[in-house]
């Protein structure tokens, strides 16, 4: 018999791979059957064969270290891969099934992405999806995830991306808050107002807006910056700030008058919602399926909306309500890319979209 050239431990990278995705030895084993003491013999005969520690462990928490935070990327990949060529095969008849890894951020994923997954779940009981909501963008590759849902510019041309559906924002403050410390007439008046800044941003402390020909870039400062978006809202109906945001969060509470556009003359570029999946290797059907519903659905809320924000309907029609009447100030806005009073949201670009 023929030696074997020396491989990679390829079993225990994957171990090593589910260990770190569930952050626990003990929900690792669960996830792939074995037992907890194989799964940490596993990981201690990795190390030993790398010759680096890869896990700090104590009782209560796991943290990678350096090596493991080079070394994770690679066995994630070879499990997205593994699982990749199983399906390329055709063996499984062109229904989606095994695990879907999808990102989104948090207040876009629980109000538009959930009901699908909810939808294909119930019609594909062989799916698993995992649904990872974080506002932070996500390198897709390195974390093995299969399809992400994106607000914003697109930069990174690796990726496959499928246009969803346009999205503005708006520059918001509570009555209390400009009752308090006055209404900004220019862009030049953010600068002496207290601001809450979105900490993802590139360069959270700056925001360029325009009006016609004109375009102005406006330093920014606050006592608060945060990267959740609902936390945001929350923060500018307290009275603590001026915000910027997408029209999908506190949509409520632009029609029943707690938020109030500030500066309605001046904007941001047209934005968007995407799904956006890796260049390379088979498309699944589970991806396939997954972005063809997230289209289908963006289709029927836009459908609803009848001409406003497709977030009125995002937020109004899935609980069977009336969508507001045109006296709400997003009800009235026009559509996007139409230069007038609305604000449209340019998040930063990502690293990773």
């Amino acid at each position: 018999m023929p030696i074997l050239p020396s491989i990679p431990p390829i079993e225990a990278m994957v171990v090593f791979a589910h260990v770190v995705e569930n952050q626990s030895f003990s929900k690792a084993a669960i996830a792939i059957g074995l037992s907890k003491s194989a799964v940490s013999k596993a990981i201690a005969n990795l190390e030993s064969h790398l010759g680096t520690r890869l896990l700090h462990r104590t009782t209560r928490s796991l943290k990678l270290t350096e090596a493991g935070e080079r070394f994770h990327a690679h066995c994630a990949r070879i499990v997205a891969e593994a699982e990749k060529a199983e399906l390329s095969v055709g063996r499984l008849d062109g229904r989606p099934r095994g695990r879907l890894r999808v990102s989104a951020p948090y207040a876009l994923g629980s109000r538009f992405v959930l009901p699908v997954v909810l939808d294909l779940l119930a019609k594909h009981p062989d799916l698993e999806i995992d649904l990872r909501l974080d506002d932070t963008h996500v390198d897709l590759v390195a974390s093995g995830v299969d399809v992400a849902v994106r607000v914003g510019r697109l930069v990174d041309n690796a990726l496959v991306a499928r246009r969803l559906v346009p999205v503005r924002a708006f520059l918001v403050a509570s009555a209390p808050y400009l009752a308090r410390e006055g209404v900004p007439t220019t862009p030049e008046d953010l600068a002496n107002h207290r601001y809450i800044l979105y900490s993802n941003a590139p360069r959270p402390d700056q925001m360029v807006l325009e009006r016609g020909d004109e375009r102005v870039t406006v330093k920014l400062k606050g006592p608060l910056a945060c990267n959740h978006g609902d936390t945001i809202l929350e923060a500018i109906l307290a009275g603590v700030g001026i915000g910027l945001l997408p029209d999908f969060i506190g949509t409520d509470a632009f029609c029943d008058g707690r938020l109030q556009i500030v500066l309605p003359d001046w904007h941001l570029p047209a934005s968007a919602i995407h799904a956006v999946y890796p260049q390379g290797g088979p498309v699944t059907p589970a991806v396939r399926q997954f972005v063809d519903a997230l289209a289908a659905y963006a289709n029927d809320l836009v459908t609803a909306a009848d001409g406003r924000p497709f977030a009125l309907a995002l937020e109004h029609v899935g609980a069977g309500q009336k969508l507001p009447s045109t006296q709400c100030p997003m009800a009235s806005a026009p559509a996007p890319g139409v230069r007038t009073s609305h604000i449209s949201l340019s998040p930063p670009a990502s690293r990773a979209v």
